[in-house]
């Protein structure tokens, strides 16, 4: 079983592919090409934005992106290549997230409602619906909901 490690920039390539394929089920806009994907993800830069992947063999099998604000932090997305789902990569992916972010107090993520396989991921550790965030700054065209965990203490 692999272990989720931080993207090297040869994995960003095969991140943008598997960040393309899934745009249906994740907040991306139809307008962002592969080329864009491909270049915004290699100018994403620690500590404010982390790209975390899980390889299986020379593939990528699964990845997310994160961003921290302050004490805020976002799972941007969370992706699984079809090949590989249902194999606990976002799950390991959901804890990795938590650990790199640990100083922030909240994580959030932002799901569409029809998209009960992430809900319940993000149910199973710890997320509840977030209408605080569903009705701040962050509030999202298009029916997406915000999910968030908040650090015990």
């Amino acid at each position: 079983m692999n272990s989720p490690r931080r993207a090297a920039a040869d994995d960003i390539p095969a991140v943008a592919r598997l960040l393309d394929r899934a745009r249906k089920e994740i907040p991306l806009a139809d307008s962002f090409t592969l080329e864009n994907i491909t270049l915004w993800l290699s100018r994403l830069q620690p500590p404010s934005h982390r790209v975390l992947v899980i390889a299986a063999g020379a593939e990528i099998a699964a990845a997310t992106v994160l961003e921290e604000k302050e004490r805020e932090a976002e799972v941007t997305y969370v992706v699984t290549s079809p090949d590989h789902q249902r194999q606990g990569h976002g799950r390991r992916l959901l804890q990795a997230a938590k650990h790199e972010l640990s100083t922030a107090e909240i994580l959030a993520a932002r799901v569409q409602p029809t998209n009960e396989p992430v809900i319940a991921l993000l149910a199973s550790e710890g997320f509840v619906s977030d209408a605080e965030l569903d009705e701040r700054n962050w509030a999202l065209p298009g029916g997406w909901r915000w999910y968030s965990w908040r650090a015990a203490g």
